[in-house]
């Protein structure tokens, strides 16, 4: 999670140099910005940085999908991102499995939260590579 760590930080940098420069906004055809697009740019900032806390820190809950012909509860683990307009929405899920399968003394065992976690992360980290077109090397490969 380090080389994700060192992404936010250096997004982070970058949106404080930008915040903080002296000399005149342009865009990368060296034309002056308006004030509205030296607004956007200052929201994308943010919408990204919030995408790498996510990445880094996941907001993910526990609920239950109930398969209405057999009555059957499904534990399923879901995760928020964020649109291009900086709200939260849910994303990712993951069905663990039927509840009566899965629960041991009421609880999910450990080992089936730790995989359903690194594995939703894996697919925030490679839609963040997507969407900003950064090349960020992990250490493991996950499969759904």
């Amino acid at each position: 999670m380090g080389q994700w760590y060192d992404e936010y930080q250096k997004v982070k940098s970058e949106f404080k140099n930008f915040l903080y420069t002296t000399e005149c906004v342009t865009d990368e055809n060296r034309s002056k910005l308006t004030p509205i697009q030296i607004y956007n740019v200052i929201v994308d900032y943010q919408i990204r940085i919030q995408k790498l806390w996510l990445i880094i820190e996941p907001k993910m809950y526990q609920t239950f999908n109930t398969n209405k012909t057999t009555g059957v509860r499904y534990i399923v683990i879901r995760a928020m991102w964020i649109d291009q307009y900086g709200e939260m929405f849910k994303r990712f899920s993951k069905n663990l499995g039927a509840e009566n399968k899965i629960m041991v003394d009421g609880k999910i065992p450990k080992m089936d939260s730790k995989s359903v976690k690194e594995t939703i992360t894996h697919y925030m980290q490679e839609l963040y590579s997507l969407e900003y077109s950064v090349s960020i090397k992990t250490n493991s490969t996950h499969h759904m």
